[in-house]
């Protein structure tokens, strides 16, 4: 299947697509297909904190005031071994051994899921070579430097290299010949969707031919849970109870994703499967706006949200869902998810024309907050939402943080697996990220089939269509505990995700 240039000229040169997902998440999501599974049969990844990392136990106190201990009981986290890092195949990479001693395990499984990202897009690693590709990181945190750092009389010869959060990304270009820019990036919690922005931005602006985003977290050493339990980040249960009157603190989960990312028209071009397309991407931040850095900035979040929309000439009443930070801390939410409904205003009022629900999601309550990777967490949520045609439910909801006044604000959270109904067929997305220092991401994605659709464009995709057996959807709250308790594995929606092989042509 072949276009011309006047055919691909219909393709705007802001526009992106994504042709490529790979993830390895807590809870045994370790491919996108996994992942889907977990978010639409509502589980949770939550687990006591391994044995194999530290002794939870000996660095436990129920109090967040005392020092050298955490309050911290559980979390969400990969298995030792492949998922982790911690066993790796150093020589695939010519890594010898002496340098593997030294190498973070963020490092490792990075290295890994850029390539399952790569065969995710169907590119071949002499197609990539040589290539103009860029790579944008987010990363967090340097757990393995600071057990590292220990022992100062340990000889660990590649250690500068084997633990710097810059080499993340450099690894990355280094190993698979990329010539385009190759940083890493660290605005905490909103790492990698600030990255992912980055990235679009130099594809728009002919920096690269191809970009390649990234974000990864791992938990091995007390010391964050120590800091972060002290300042009250943490929730003591090791849960995101996110727009819960629960809300106490969020819970710290491990992860990597990546996503590959071409111009529309080249990834048409080529030949690429779209998953979704990035119509808006947009960096603030808050300045002194709430008195403390800490603290979110409810105006500048809307600020920034708005500016996305009018900078890219896009609808706010045609966006049906909204994956939202929502960290489950009882001050951050409110301020979120009042920005959200101030930007969206979804109140049906007389006059209003009968604008569309706007549904506000949060993958946290499933794989907690990954933190450097949670941006990209959201995206490949975001974009297995859009191609299935379903928004997922949020879990660990009891009764909504009574400042959050979802009826008054008319925004809904999905408790249930919901039929993603866009405005005329359209699937429209936004994620919302924000980091403790102040620095907010927002990004707006489309579905792929719409897209192409209405710019009269032939291209492959895997974006389903509307359910038809929506019967079926609405009896899932009430048949899941009972299928999920005969038989765990056995999938309990229509839909499998072990189809996202099997594109379609529009």
């Amino acid at each position: 299947m072949s276009l011309s240039d006047a055919e691909l000229a219909a393709a705007s040169p802001d526009d992106i697509a994504i042709i490529g997902l790979g993830c390895r998440f807590p809870g045994g999501a370790t491919t996108p297909s996994k992942l889907w599974d977990l978010f639409v049969n509502g589980r949770s990844a939550w687990s006591p904190i391994p044995a194999s990392k530290y002794n939870a136990a000996a660095h436990y106190h129920p109090s967040s005031e005392r020092g050298g201990s955490n309050w911290v009981k559980g979390g969400h986290f990969l298995e030792d071994g492949p998922e982790n890092g911690k066993q790796f195949d150093a020589p695939f990479f010519n890594i010898t051994r002496t340098e593997a001693m030294s190498l973070d395990l963020q490092q490792r499984i990075v290295l890994e899921n850029v390539y399952e990202a790569l065969e995710n897009a169907g590119l071949r690693l002499d197609e990539v070579k040589g290539s103009r590709t860029s790579v944008y990181a987010g990363a967090f945190t340097d757990d393995s430097r600071a057990i590292m750092n220990e022992d100062p009389d340990v000889l660990l010869k590649f250690k500068p290299t084997g633990t710097s959060t810059s080499i993340i990304s450099n690894r990355i270009s280094y190993f698979y010949d990329l010539r385009s820019a190759s940083l890493t990036l660290d605005t905490a919690c909103s790492s990698s969707l600030v990255a992912f922005a980055l990235g679009c931005q130099d594809l728009r602006n002919g920096g690269s031919d191809m970009s390649i985003i990234t974000g990864v977290n791992i938990i091995e050493s007390p010391e964050t849970m120590y800091r972060m339990s002290n300042l009250g980040f943490l929730s003591p249960d090791g849960r995101c109870f996110s727009f819960d009157s629960r809300a106490n603190g969020y819970s710290r989960g491990e992860g990597v994703g990546t996503v590959i990312l071409k111009p529309v028209a080249a990834a048409l071009r080529d030949g690429n499967t779209i998953r979704a397309i990035v119509r808006g991407t947009g960096i603030g931040q808050d300045g002194q706006g709430t008195g403390a850095m800490t603290l979110p900035n409810k105006t500048a979040q809307e600020a920034l949200m708005r500016e996305v929309y009018a900078n890219y000439k896009l609808n706010l009443d045609e966006t049906g869902l909204v994956e939202a930070h929502a960290t489950g801390t009882a001050a951050g939410d409110p301020l979120e998810a009042g920005a959200i409904a101030s930007t969206f205003r979804r109140v049906n009022t007389p006059g209003s024309g009968g604008k569309p629900p706007l549904y506000v999601g949060a993958g946290k309550t499933n794989h907690g907050h990954l933190e450097g990777a949670s941006g990209v967490a959201a995206i490949i949520k975001t974009v297995l939402t859009l191609e299935q045609g379903v928004i997922p439910p949020n879990i660990n909801f009891e009764k909504c943080n009574p400042r959050i006044p979802i009826d008054k604000w008319g925004i809904k959270l999905p408790l249930e697996p919901t039929p993603f109904v866009g405005a005329d067929g359209l699937r429209r997305a936004s994620i919302n990220s924000f980091g403790f220092g102040g620095t907010n991401a927002h990004v707006i994605l489309d579905d792929a089939a719409s897209y192409l659709k209405g710019k009269a464009l032939k291209g492959l995709h895997q974006t389903k269509s509307t359910p038809s057996s929506l019967p079926q959807l609405e009896s899932l709250a009430t048949e899941k505990e009972t299928q999920q308790a005969s038989s765990p594995s056995h999938k309990v929606f229509l839909f499998s995700a072990n189809d996202e092989g099997e594109s379609s042509v529009s």
